[in-house]
């Protein structure tokens, strides 16, 4: 991508993240207050997400989540995998 476009990828208004986890690879501390609106897309691996209100596993290419503002997270790396965070 063109350099000058970085400002766009991550912004105040939105951030794009391209992840790429070892297995057993995991973020222990949880967000806090998160208020922003974020999806999470599994390219390849197996992804736990641990949320304020129900834990999902990103297990199948294409298998993606959605939480809104005010859902905190974790995560864990099952296998190791690539994702695609958005966040706004």
């Amino acid at each position: 991508m063109d350099p000058s476009l970085s400002a766009v990828r991550a912004s105040r208004a939105v951030e794009v993240k391209w992840g790429i986890h070892p297995a057993g690879n995991t973020r222990a501390v949880w967000t806090s207050d998160d208020q922003r609106t974020t999806l999470a897309l599994l390219i390849s691996g197996r992804f736990r997400l641990d949320l304020t209100v129900s834990s999902t596993t990103l297990a199948r290419q294409g298998d993606y989540v959605v939480c809104g503002p005010g859902i905190d997270h974790s995560w864990q790396a099952e296998k190791d995998t690539v994702v695609v965070v958005q966040s706004v």
